[in-house]
């Protein structure tokens, strides 16, 4: 979670990718992003930890979530690497 605080917090950062800020609030949203996602993909290999990534894309009150999930062999469950959101425009 120190990542997505770090590089994902800032809404003057977001804004240049087209993106909004995380809040402490989106956190909740996980569970519900994972288990009720509108998309998911298999991304592959992570480089630094060699552990698999699964990609999870969910639509709620006009706001686009992705969550990649780290799936650590060692813990035995999935666990959050990285998340971000974009309005969606219509």
């Amino acid at each position: 979670m120190n990542h997505i605080k770090k590089k994902h917090g800032k809404q003057s950062r977001e804004k240049l990718r087209g993106q909004i800020a995380i809040e402490e609030d989106d956190y909740s949203k996980v569970a519900q992003i994972v288990w009720s996602y509108d998309n998911i993909f298999y991304k592959g290999i992570d480089k630094s930890s060699a552990n698999q990534l699964i990609q999870f894309e969910k639509e709620s009150a006009s706001i686009f979530y992705t969550c990649l999930m780290e799936i650590r062999i060692s813990r035995k469950r999935p666990s959050l690497k990285t998340m971000y959101k974009r309005a969606i425009s219509k």
